[in-house]
């Protein structure tokens, strides 16, 4: 089965492979295969051992491991990442095949995973007596969250025992990666995934890769990647050719692959020579010669195959040649420098410290210092997180472009090569942002044609990114009281926490809370942060002086209740003026916060009375009913309600005629005063009793007036 195009692009960037085998070579040789196979799996669980074998090895390829190093420059992002796995799945005496299709593990710098492989690129095959398969899968997401690091394969499927020592086993594994970096050349990059199997005594087997490609003219420069099972050191023969086609192949050779013995259990990197940085690393089979328990049937490796490569190539001839050594190929890349537009961005910034209401000019300047136009050129930039994009304020090469938005793209056309377009647009800002600073970058998408009749190419680059710090003091207030309900003469206890959650100081913070009706400020109560502040009333301010950032002052004051207030349960909030200087040098900016309203229920029985009588004239002897309605108007128990009414002059008291509530009270004299039963909230009781009119009184009036405690 081909090779399967995986993944290809053109950007500024590289092809890298790195990987592992999962096996070494055996403790003495076996007649017929002198080192040339697999004895012991790897472990990266170092309490493993194989008797005979370093730490680190064991029987079971359920418990195999290897790691490997993902170099990557600084500055890089991953495209594209494949991981390829591969070993010997059967032989005369143990059978992997039902497991070919169980997932693996796979662990990064960010975790471990399981991964499932890919059904498009799963092959198997034999020649002979040997029986290889290979697997993959897309892995791109885990190697973008893991970065350059560690990388660790295990749990590959692998046949370890034969009865027959001309049956070779082996088995590894390979992370094929397309990143993109801005320092390096602009390049064609390809991967690819498959299997290739090569019988020792075949002849050529020829592989067809497409979807790269060269440069219309030009010096044409690349490199092939490749990655194989089962290459022996002591076997010559071998050999990997490319060419544009059949007819013209060109044997390839790196500095640990030579031409005529290019497989040879050698872990390369990206120059080609030995990676001794993973899982054995020190342990190698040295060029020409089979060794005991070294790392054994696996081959990654990175040559130069610009001898090999002709103008307006699309597609090459893969040829796998042997002379005694079998081997199958797992997984292949091309990576090829290209001709081109370079576009990366560079942007600024005119204030690297503002404040709410400031204006932002950033400025892109977008050089194409390539070797072709880029065409096609559209600048695009989100608009901050507490910013608003200012119409009209686009510019390009210095003219504004009225109904331009970099949120919806900028089209600068066509950049020939040399030359630069210089973007400029504003923001305001309206809002506190976050995150703070202001992050802000630019992105640049283009098409190019690297190669004469090809279709535009499509590229992106972003600029660098600028900040700008936004300063304000944001003050927040929380309040509280110590009693939620009170009686008239407690003293209420007010706390407020002022809170400064900005990123620069508070200035000439002014305090200001309102006594609230029915109490009375209790004087020298005021505390700030603990300290007495004497002749201080939050009524009529407290200069606070400065709150600095992340920083609360704490304001404590009481207040005594003196009278039943008109609104039940009391409310009361607070308020601060203050200001800030955003950016040093300018005017300061005016800011104000309220608190929360907290509330104190007063619990008070508020008795009130109406009295009546029945006449309003009356002769000597007349009898007057007086009716005294008293009510609860508080919110709470009247108890102990003691009503008394002088008897007025001219008058005497008729005994037994006091009813409460229309019940009869025998004995009760409101004179002497007697007990009202007790009136719930919004009750009342109702008293009536009798005088006689016994004498004209002074003047002729009978006033009279009742009390109730």
């Amino acid at each position: 089965m081909p090779f399967l195009n995986r993944f290809t692009t053109t950007v500024t960037g590289a092809v890298t492979f790195t990987g592992n085998t999962l096996g070494l070579s055996p403790t003495s040789p076996a007649p017929g295969n002198i080192f040339g196979t697999l004895a012991v799996f790897t472990t990266v669980n170092t309490s493993l051992q194989v008797p005979g074998f370093p730490a680190g090895t064991t029987d079971d390829w359920q418990l195999n491991s290897s790691s490997a190093i993902l170099n990557l420059p600084a500055g890089s992002s991953i495209l594209y990442a494949e991981l390829v796995w591969a070993g010997t799945f059967r032989t005369d005496t143990e059978d992997v095949l039902p497991f070919l299709n169980d997932n693996i593990t796979f662990t990064t710098p960010a975790g471990t995973f399981s991964v499932t492989p890919d059904p498009a690129t799963a092959q198997q095959g034999s020649v002979g007596n040997q029986f290889y398969y290979a697997r993959s899968a897309n892995v791109t997401n885990l190697v973008s969250a893991g970065g350059a690091g560690t990388y660790t394969t295990g749990a590959v499927p692998a046949a370890r025992t034969s009865a027959d020592p001309t049956i070779s086993r082996s088995a590894g594994w390979t992370l094929e990666v397309v990143y993109q970096n801005a320092s390096l050349p602009l390049r064609n990059l390809s991967v690819y995934a498959g299997q290739e199997i090569i019988d020792a005594s075949s002849p050529p087997v020829d592989a067809t890769i497409s979807g790269f490609a060269t440069p219309a003219t030009g010096a044409v420069t690349g490199r092939v990647l490749v990655t194989a099972q089962e290459g022996d050191s002591n076997i010559v023969g071998d050999q990997l050719r490319f060419g544009p086609n059949a007819n013209a192949t060109v044997a390839l050779f790196g500095p640990r692959n030579p031409a005529n013995n290019f497989f040879q259990s050698q872990i390369c990197n990206d120059s080609g020579n030995l990676d001794t940085s993973g899982t054995f690393g020190d342990l190698n089979q040295p060029l020409g010669i089979a060794l005991a328990v070294r790392r054994q049937g696996w081959d990654i490796t990175n040559v130069d195959a610009s001898s090999s490569l002709v103008n307006n190539q699309t597609s090459a001839t893969v040829r796998f040649v042997t002379n005694g050594d079998g081997y199958a190929a797992a997984g292949f890349g091309v990576q090829i420098d290209a001709t081109g537009p370079i576009i990366n961005p560079v942007k600024s910034v005119n204030r690297t410290v503002a404040g709410v209401g400031d204006t932002l000019t950033y400025t892109i300047t977008v050089p194409n210092t390539g070797t072709g136009s880029a065409e096609n050129v559209v600048l695009q930039d989100s608009i901050p997180n507490g910013t608003t994009f200012v119409a009209g304020s686009v510019t390009v090469g210095g003219v504004t472009q009225p109904s331009a938005n970099p949120a919806n793209g900028i089209n600068l056309g066509t950049i020939p090569n040399n030359t630069q377009r210089i973007v400029t647009f504003q923001v305001r800002i309206t809002s506190f942002p976050n995150p703070n600073p202001i992050p802000n970058r630019a992105m640049v998408s283009y098409q190019f044609r690297p190669f004469v009749g090809s279709p535009p190419i499509t590229s992106t680059s972003s600029s660098n990114t600028v900040q700008t710090t936004v300063n304000q003091a944001t003050i927040s207030m929380q309040k509280s009281v110590d009693l939620q309900t009170a009686t008239l003469n407690d003293v209420l206890t007010y706390t407020v926490n002022v809170t400064n959650n900005g990123n620069v100081a508070a200035n000439n913070v002014i305090f200001v809370d309102s006594i609230p009706a029915g109490t009375t400020f209790v004087a020298n109560s005021v505390t700030v942060n603990g300290v007495a502040r004497p002749g201080a009333n939050p009524s009529s301010s407290i200069n606070l002086g400065s709150i600095n950032a992340s920083q609360t002052t704490v304001v404590r004051f009481q207040v005594r209740v003196t009278s039943n207030p008109l609104v039940n349960p009391i409310p009361n909030r607070a308020s601060v003026t203050f200001n800030f200087t955003p950016v040093p040098g300018q005017q300061p900016i005016s800011g104000q916060a309220t608190s929360n309203t907290v509330f104190t229920t007063i619990n008070i029985a508020d008795i009130r009375t109406r009295k009546t009588v029945d006449r309003a004239f009356a002769t000597v002897n007349d009898v007057l009913t007086y009716t005294v309605t008293i009510e609860n108007t508080g919110n709470v128990l009247a108890t102990n309600v003691i009503f008394q009414d002088p008897i007025p002059n001219g008058t005497t008291f008729i005994p037994n005629s006091v009813t409460v509530d229309g019940v009869s009270q025998p004995g009760a004299n409101p004179a002497t005063g007697f007990t009202v039963a007790n009136i719930s909230p919004g009750g009342s009781r109702t008293v009536t009793f009798q005088v006689r009119v016994t004498s004209t009184p002074s003047g002729g009036t009978i006033a009279n007036r009742g009390n109730v405690s």
